[in-house]
């Protein structure tokens, strides 16, 4: 999955993506996304809330959320990233909000087949028409309620920070060098990291680093050291502890789930 979007600012942008036990670190960006568990469980936290997914829930989460995506034991899962101009009469009804349960389950399996099958090379005016159809789902079923606001600044700094970690996960990634690099006060942006991201950026960076490895794990043939040094740890030893410490399993263990 991508962090960030290429193509975001497209008034027609949109993508699909298709795969297995997702799970992916905290990241923002400007774009609504849905997510649909076809098979397993699935927990995606948004500003700092936890959702657990089974199949045939679907997840929304709305442009500037925070949010990662973590699978435990294995689900499959259809997602879709798209610009608010693509459902620009929704964006405008909905700008400053979010929803109070952005998680439902619909009643009717003809639209989640709809949007589950759908695919990047149909037509546009297809997709807009099952987008639409699925956000007047949602507010069939919850409310929409005002959302803290932060400011322009804030989203940037932290867009800044997380593309920083997922550029440079694999090597020496210390919020020293994050300050250096953004020309922040490193006093300041430990307490900014921690305020509205709810863990140290050591903590955040292990996760970012855990979560690549639980996909190597499950999607590549890699021994666990190659793994571990793909992933930025210095030994083998840290990757271990950290690995049980964030997933409650040994690397070995989480490769053998079935």
């Amino acid at each position: 999955m991508i962090y960030q979007l290429n193509h975001s600012l497209s008034a027609d942008y949109f993508t699909f993506e298709y795969g297995n036990n997702l799970t992916f670190p905290l990241h923002i960006h400007s774009c609504f996304e849905i997510i649909a568990v076809t098979d397993g469980e699935m927990i995606v936290q948004i500003e700092s809330k936890d959702y657990v997914l089974h199949r045939g829930d679907i997840i929304f989460i709305f442009p500037y959320q925070i949010h990662s995506t973590t699978t435990k034991t294995k689900s499959t899962h259809t997602l879709c990233i798209f610009s608010s101009e693509l459902v620009a009469l929704f964006y405008r009804i909905s700008q400053g909000k979010v929803p109070e349960n952005p998680v439902i389950n619909l009643k009717d399996p003809s639209v989640f087949l709809m949007f589950t099958k759908s695919t990047n090379d149909d037509d546009l005016m297809r997709i807009k028409g099952i987008l639409y159809l699925m956000f007047s789902e949602l507010t069939k079923s919850t409310p929409l309620i005002l959302k803290k606001k932060k400011s322009s600044s804030f989203l940037e700094l932290l867009d800044k920070i997380f593309t920083f970690v997922n550029e440079n996960y694999t090597e020496e990634c210390t919020l020293k060098r994050v300050s250096e690099e953004l020309k922040y006060d490193y006093s300041y942006l430990s307490k900014f990291f921690s305020e509205y991201v709810g863990m140290s950026f050591n903590e955040y960076i292990n996760r970012v680093r855990i979560s690549k490895a639980c996909y190597m794990l499950k999607n590549t043939d890699n021994t666990i050291i190659k793994i571990s040094d793909a992933c930025g740890f210095s030994a083998l030893r840290s990757f271990n502890r950290n690995f049980i410490k964030i997933t409650g399993m040994t690397p070995t263990e989480y490769r053998n789930i079935t």
